[in-house]
């Protein structure tokens, strides 16, 4: 390897655009590796490792990442109606199971939202089940018998 290919940690730092600190602890957790400087107290980095380490760095760690990643290793990435997953929490076809929670929808709620039992909207004031829903029930699709 040619010298020019090790950098200092004054120039590693500045590529990632980080402290000398957060240069030693991407070492100490394997993210770069270090070796010995031209003293015994400097250290330099190969200046590949770096330029890839910042690259990761400027892609980031959002779903786009993720799913591009997925994609490089081969796993399937779907957009499907089914599911949705947010910041905010799941959605099942297009609606909050958080709030169809907080509304107390059932399991068998659930189930019908997520078969897609039909069209129809069931009423919050006469439930499939019998019993009385109240008015915060969330509109779940009922399965046609």
């Amino acid at each position: 390897m040619m010298d020019r290919d090790l950098i200092p940690a004054a120039e590693a730092c500045r590529i990632l655009g980080i402290s000398a600190a957060t240069l030693y602890a991407y070492v100490s957790r394997g993210l770069l590796e270090s070796r010995p400087g031209a003293d015994h107290r400097s250290r330099v980095y190969r200046r590949q490792d770096v330029e890839r380490l910042a690259e990761r760095k400027r892609l980031g760690r959002g779903p786009a990442r993720g799913a591009a990643q997925s994609l490089d290793r081969g796993l399937p990435v779907l957009e499907t109606r089914i599911s949705l997953i947010r910041p905010d929490g799941p959605y099942y076809r297009g609606r909050s199971a958080v709030a169809a929670a907080e509304a107390g929808a059932t399991l068998e709620d659930i189930a019908r939202l997520l078969w897609d039992c039909g069209n129809g909207i069931r009423s919050p004031t006469r439930p499939a089940t019998g019993r009385r829903a109240s008015p915060r029930s969330p509109a779940i699709p009922s399965c046609r018998r």
